[in-house]
């Protein structure tokens, strides 16, 4: 059998196999895929469009969705919704009449929708722009030409202003970065984006508030003698404006001529105290001189001791490692049947001090949803939120802690790969100690890796749970809530 050629094989019921895509060609290499892909949609552009917003390349769920920023946690579609006013809500999951309506606000609003690649090879299956290779850019000096009323481009990422640049040196077009509405970068909130797109839709012409130097209408059919007046006018308030502003000057030069004329005596009391000072630390510097001098082989032996047990950082590059002990104690009292297990608390919930306590981590949110209380009255006050939080696990029944008890993270970064285990909790002497703990559910499948390796004779029950990080955007939040409910029906919570 030849590779240019595809013959069908009949299996032994006379069906016959169905031929391969001719578009998409995938090649083994070890855990990675490559994958020939060519742009799926033509640009949403028509003649009265104005501005330009240029994405990479389309994700997998944009592929699946047949649209533009189509994975459902794209904050895009749903920013523009918003700044324009428009509710998307009565669609709900008609997917067709949604694109159809996404496709009409553009069209209305003068925005034209493109990308940067016009063919890309995915190296890997996901959807990050460092797993293309650009095979050819699209022809965006075209559309422009095609197009002439578009005036300025809008990139949604640093990444697409990169490929920009690389490609199309020549286009001389004011170009503005938005922040990316992709559900990966979440350095920024939903509010923060949004305000980051209106200032720039502002800038642009796209709202209202935009490009001062372009006159209405109305203005221009006003007639001159009301203009000579509001010039009159805008001259008298200019005249009293500098007159004012030469008072507060002169004000503030005889304030300061008072102010450098201090009395002699205090500058020789100030000189004074400063000798004073002098000495006093000169003094000091001598007696810890003495100290060290005495103490220094000593000091030696409990440095080198002291770099293998207590944290520090020994820099490698461009990595730090790091030895860091569990910072909280179990969420657990007499009444627990259910434990949930994680792995390491991230950077987040070091300094906001409870478990899962990034802002958009979803656990919480999903706890107080699925059990009906009301968080929102404790706004940001995460001392009174933590509390509640601790209070509904309790009363609920439920168990908290994780699998890791000291581990060195390798890396600035939350990601479990980047955690050497040093030392695991003592989940067996938890168990003993409130045997009324049924049931034990784990937050992700690393957790469940981490549990088997280092909790081989515990034989609970154990449920699978998908991760709440932001980080796990392949479930949607309400995906992950349904599966949350699902479990916890199982295990007896709900």
């Amino acid at each position: 059998m030849s590779n240019n050629k595809r013959k069908r094989k009949q299996l032994s019921n006379g069906k016959e196999l169905p031929p391969k895509d001719k578009n998409k060609k995938a090649r083994v290499t070890g855990s990675e895929t490559q994958t020939d892909l060519s742009h799926p949609f033509q640009p949403i552009v028509n003649k009265n469009s104005k501005v330009l917003i240029l994405g990479t390349f389309p994700s997998i769920k944009s592929f699946e969705n047949t649209i533009y920023y189509g994975h459902p946690q794209n904050a895009f579609w749903k920013i523009l919704f918003e700044l324009f006013g428009v509710d998307s809500t009565k669609y709900g999951k008609d997917t067709a009449r949604l694109n159809k309506a996404r496709r009409k606000l553009a069209d209305n609003k003068g925005i034209a929708i493109w990308d940067c690649i016009g063919a890309a090879q995915r190296t890997k299956k996901n959807s990050l722009d460092s797993s293309l290779n650009v095979q050819k850019p699209n022809d965006i000096p075209g559309l422009l030409k095609k197009y002439p009323k578009i005036k300025a481009i809008c990139l949604t990422s640093k990444a697409t202003l990169t490929l920009f640049k690389r490609h199309f040196k020549n286009i001389s077009l004011p170009k503005h970065v938005l922040p990316s509405p992709s559900p990966m970068y979440f350095r920024m909130s939903y509010s923060e984006k949004r305000d980051k797109y209106k200032e720039i839709f502002e800038e642009v012409g796209l709202l209202s508030g935009g490009d001062p130097k372009k006159k209405s209408k109305e203005e221009k059919k006003k007639p001159k003698k009301e203009k000579k007046k509001r010039s009159k006018n805008k001259s008298e308030k200019e005249k009293k404006k500098k007159k004012k502003e030469k008072e507060k000057r002169n004000k503030k030069k005889s304030e300061k001529e008072k102010k450098k004329k201090p009395d002699k005596m205090k500058k020789k009391k100030e000189k004074e105290k400063k000798k004073e000072k002098k000495k006093e630390k000169e003094k000091e510097k001598e007696k810890r001189k003495k100290k060290n001098e005495k103490t220094t082989k000593d000091n030696k032996k409990k440095n080198c001791t002291s770099i293998k047990n207590n944290k520090q950082q020994s820099v490698t590059g461009s990595e730090t490692q790091t030895d860091l002990s569990h910072p909280f104690q179990p969420i657990v009292n007499k009444n627990s049947r259910v434990l949930i297990l994680g792995t390491f608390p991230s950077i987040k919930s070091f300094e906001n001090t409870i478990y899962y306590g990034h802002p958009q981590n979803a656990f919480w949110k999903i706890l107080f949803e699925l059990f009906g209380v009301d968080s929102t009255k404790y706004g940001k006050d995460t001392a009174r939120l933590n509390k509640a939080r601790r209070k509904l696990a309790d009363n609920k029944g439920i168990a908290i802690w994780d699998c890791i008890g000291a581990a060195q993270r390798t890396k600035k970064n939350s990601l479990d790969s980047s955690l050497n285990v040093q030392k695991p909790n003592d989940i067996p002497g938890l168990l003993k100690k409130y045997p009324k703990i049924k049931a034990i559910c784990l937050t992700s499948k690393a957790t469940l890796t981490l549990f088997k390796r280092h909790f081989k004779n515990i034989s609970l029950p154990k449920h699978v749970l998908p991760s709440p990080s932001p980080m796990y955007f392949q479930m949607s939040y309400s995906e992950k809530r349904d599966k949350y409910k699902e479990i916890f029906e199982e295990v007896g919570l709900l």
